[in-house]
């Protein structure tokens, strides 16, 4: 399928995914819900950038609209050159598997796999061989200091251990951009900073990472911060009251 040029917006680190004037609606009976309003945020290269807001805010809405798992009901989203918007469902679930890397708060790793094995996931969806699959994974879990449990049940692993796992998985695939929802919200201060902190050193590899949460304690690891209330992006902090 043919692309168009996406428009330029900002000079400075690479433009790795954009929404320009997107937003997301759903129809109800007869009333229109408006989940994110129309917004315009850029996602950049070597940058923590931390969406911030309420529960219901919008701010998940955002990142499934980068994480190319909805559809804009208004406005454009770009990944690269690559306009979302035209894509079908089959290109975006490969989108998403080539460009993108999934964090989530509940972890989502596949119960009865070992850790080395859910980190293999995603590089044998891709066609890699078990064996080279096998290589990558080692070496992604051996970046999260995780290679001592790589054969352990996630069952067998604490919170911050899983997530760790989680960003293995995630980062395996080497993706451009790593989206985390709510990454650090089941965990302790502790395990939490250990997991800004890999986070934080991605960014630094010059991966675009996104962390959605409330979690105010995680400001001091952003290079950038977006506020979501009530469907709209602000550059301003939401009152405290309502976080």
């Amino acid at each position: 399928m043919a692309t168009k040029k996406a428009p330029t917006i900002t000079i400075g680190n690479k433009i790795i995914a954009k929404i320009v004037h997107a937003g997301k609606e759903y129809k109800a009976g007869d009333s229109i819900i408006t989940a994110l309003k129309a917004s315009s945020v850029e996602l950049k290269a070597g940058e923590l950038l931390l969406i911030i807001g309420p529960s219901g805010s919008g701010k998940t809405t955002l990142l499934s609209l980068f994480g190319c798992v909805l559809y804009p009901s208004f406005g454009e989203v770009w990944i690269d050159t690559v306009k979302v918007n035209d894509l079908t469902e089959s290109k975006l679930a490969e989108l998403r598997l080539l460009k993108i890397g999934f964090i989530f708060q509940r972890f989502n790793l596949i119960v009865p796999l070992t850790a080395l094995e859910n980190v293999m996931m995603p590089l044998i969806l891709k066609g890699i061989s078990d064996k080279d699959a096998r290589i990558k994974a080692t070496k992604a879990l051996d970046k999260m200091g995780m290679c001592d449990r790589m054969n352990n049940l996630s069952n067998d692993l604490s919170g911050g251990q899983q997530q760790r796992v989680a960003i293995a998985r995630a980062l395996v695939t080497n993706p451009e951009m790593m989206l985390c929802d709510e990454p650090t919200a089941s965990l302790d201060l502790a395990s939490a900073g250990i997991v800004m902190r890999e986070l934080k050193e991605l960014a630094k590899q010059g991966k675009a990472v996104a962390v959605v949460t409330h979690d105010t304690r995680l400001l001091p690891f952003a290079d950038r911060i977006v506020y979501v209330l009530d469907g709209g992006i602000s550059d301003q902090p939401v009152e405290e009251e309502s976080l």
